[in-house]
């Protein structure tokens, strides 16, 4: 990949190499901006799946759940995913979309999430832009969504 060439999905993922691992630094940057922002990261991850997905485990806040998670899915985007256990029945599950797209910046999603949880959280700026592809299929090449993504990765240290 050299020039101004716009690289393709082989240039990019040699024989497929690596692109069902190329969504885990941008949710570890999310991860890292919620910690930043002050808030517990309890456990996140990066699962290789068609389509790709994530999720980042954080603390309740007080608030009346079991569990609170930070959920992204290349398809579906941002959301939060609310689980309150239930004594001898299934645990409820809640799921809320946040206003953040695709590959939004780590600090707008820390924003979308408090806003949505109703707290206050200060997140360490970014420049990352916001980015959204609300049509994106996983079964559709989309290179300027790969190239977000492989912009976190480079940002890492």
């Amino acid at each position: 990949m050299t020039g101004t060439t716009t690289p393709t999905m082989e240039d990019l993922y040699p024989g497929g190499a690596g692109y069902h691992q190329a969504h885990e630094p941008y949710i570890r940057a999310v991860a890292d901006a919620l910690t930043a922002s002050g808030v517990k990261v309890l456990n996140w991850y990066a699962d290789p799946n068609d389509p790709r997905d994530g999720a980042i485990q954080v603390n309740t806040f007080g608030l009346d759940y079991d569990e609170v998670w930070v959920c992204w899915q290349e398809e579906r985007r941002w959301y939060v995913l609310l689980v309150e256990e239930h004594e001898g029945r299934e645990a409820s599950r809640n799921v809320y979309d946040l206003d953040a797209g695709t590959v939004f910046s780590p600090e707008s999603v820390v924003r979308a999430f408090a806003e949505h949880m109703g707290i206050t959280l200060d997140p360490p700026g970014d420049a990352f832009p916001d980015l959204d592809w609300p049509e994106h299929t996983f079964e559709d090449d989309n290179i300027e969504l790969e190239l977000a993504l492989h912009r976190h990765a480079e940002a890492q240290p």
